[in-house]
């Protein structure tokens, strides 16, 4: 289901009808400097861009705890195959 198709559906639970871009994620995980961080928690985790760019630079050591409160986008992150995600919904 699109992105956009969940914001109609949930548009309390969204605070956009437009996904974070890939570039964009990259972008908050350089300035987030999460490479030296043991726990990063990111709140709106939604269909994984930022997440997956946060994990690109964390240290193989560190948690990412990912809370997001739609189901849909919760089942996407639980799809991501890494052992320092911990996604919760």
């Amino acid at each position: 289901m699109s992105f956009f198709m969940e914001f109609l559906k949930h548009p309390v639970e969204l605070s956009t009808f437009v996904p974070t871009g890939r570039h964009v994620g990259a972008c908050m995980a350089k300035l987030g400097e999460v490479e030296h961080a043991r726990v990063v928690v990111e709140l709106g985790a939604a269909q994984g861009n930022v997440t997956k760019q946060i994990l690109k630079r964390m240290d193989s050591a560190a948690r990412l705890y990912a809370i997001e409160i739609n189901k849909t986008f919760y089942e996407r992150l639980r799809n991501i195959d890494d052992k320092r995600l911990v996604p919760i919904l």
